[in-house]
């Protein structure tokens, strides 16, 4: 049976820079072809009240809402403000993320949205859009989308691990808070199979299903990447993230070397948004190209042979080897970085966690080309079957469907 369903954002959902909006867009985009799906996303300031931000997402939903948290113009509320955030976030030792979200009177305005439509379910995106559960006034089906075990990057990003006992104190109140809060929930979305597994553990007596992320993925697949000779190894990845930050540097001070030793033409294309000094200074626009964030990412993941990910810590689900992958790159990486995809070592690349294999495989997918298209061409139809809108959003859409909410 269709479904009235609010799905909640904590963030904004357009324009899409990072994987997270890939997936609340495509989210909304799948659920909406059999269901009555309204939207609420938190925007930074008004220039996402435009028609610019909001057509977009109008045109994939029935109704959207964008709210923004109350401007704190008065000089004596600002400095209530500011004094609480400090006490919360550094004796309470409350995430930044969820103070945000349900401090400032943002999760009022929510609240209120949904409780003039008496939705059958509401949907939330990350644990902390959960703060809105108390607020309203009858209980709908609640279900979590969860993009990932948040405490894990949380400890990752920030750096935490054997830094003293707040640090310590802040990591574990993080996680009491994710899992409380995830606890809230009727149904639990996992991105990947060892969040389902983990959660499937620790909340055994609620649903689960795992929805990997899921998106449109035919400008990747009916792309013609242009013939390029050159012997490219790509990273991709968001540059913003202390895990990603360490992957790279892995790659340029551990494998790197080992490939250009065999291949002295090989050359690193770096591509993601907020990439620090240190790793901008590396560009000499010969064998690194560092390149931050890109309008279209095809051009550039097109003239890659392969792409290397070596990442130590497993966080969610890695959208960005998916849209590789369908350009038909082959992608070697460890087990943190690729488990998630459940792609095959071997067949679409090569899963490792040891930096001398991810080098000599790297040598010999450049080096043997026959290889390397059989490989491409395994890639693409991979993704394509696994990957699509369909074959993720639209096995939520049926869950919902068959759902009994009465």
């Amino acid at each position: 049976m269709r479904k009235k369903i609010l799905i909640i954002c904590p963030g904004p959902i357009y324009p899409i820079k990072m994987g997270s909006q890939i997936r609340m867009f495509n989210f909304v985009k799948g659920l909406s072809r059999d269901h009555e799906v309204d939207v609420i996303a938190k925007v930074p300031g008004k220039e996402y009240l435009s028609s610019e931000y909001s057509e977009p997402i109008k045109k994939i939903c029935n109704e959207y809402y964008p709210v923004m948290a109350p401007n704190k113009e008065n000089i004596i509320k600002r400095a209530f403000y500011t004094i609480n955030f400090w006490f919360e976030n550094r004796v309470r030792l409350t995430p930044s993320k969820l103070f945000y979200f349900s401090n400032t009177g943002l999760v009022q305005k929510i609240a209120e949205i949904a409780n003039s439509k008496k939705y059958d379910i509401i949907n939330c995106e990350y644990w902390y859009s959960c703060a809105v559960y108390k607020h309203l006034t009858y209980r709908p089906y609640f279900a979590l989308d969860t993009h990932d075990i948040n405490f894990e990057k949380h400890e990752m990003d920030q750096g935490h691990k054997n830094q003293g006992r707040q640090n310590c104190r802040e990591i574990e109140k993080y996680k009491d808070l994710e899992l409380e809060h995830t606890g809230l929930n009727d149904l639990i979305i996992s991105v990947s199979e060892s969040d389902f597994e983990y959660f499937g553990k620790v909340f055994s007596e609620k649903s689960h299903i795992k929805i990997p992320i899921g998106q449109d993925l035919s400008t990747y697949l009916n792309y013609s990447p242009p013939s390029d000779d050159d012997k490219n190894i790509l990273f991709y990845g968001g540059m913003g993230s202390a895990q990603n930050i360490k992957a790279f540097f892995r790659l340029f001070n551990d494998i790197f070397p080992r490939i250009k030793s065999k291949i002295p033409d090989a050359k690193l294309i770096v591509l993601g948004a907020n990439p620090t000094e240190e790793i901008k200074k590396l560009h000499d626009g010969k064998n690194i190209h560092v390149l931050g964030y890109v309008e279209d990412i095809r051009e550039w993941i097109s003239k890659a042979k392969i792409m290397i990910l070596p990442l130590d810590i497993a966080a969610g689900f890695r959208t960005r080897v998916v849209e590789v992958m369908a350009m038909g790159v082959p992608v070697i990486g460890t087990h943190n970085a690729l488990d998630s995809i459940e792609m095959t070592s071997g067949v679409h690349g090569y899963v490792t966690d040891s930096d001398e294999e991810m080098a000599e495989r790297s040598v010999q997918l450049l080096n043997d080309s026959g290889l390397r298209r059989h490989m491409s061409k395994e890639c693409r139809k991979f993704v394509a079957e696994k990957y699509s809108i369909e074959a993720t959003y639209g096995k939520l859409s049926e869950y919902y469907m068959d759902l009994n909410t009465e």
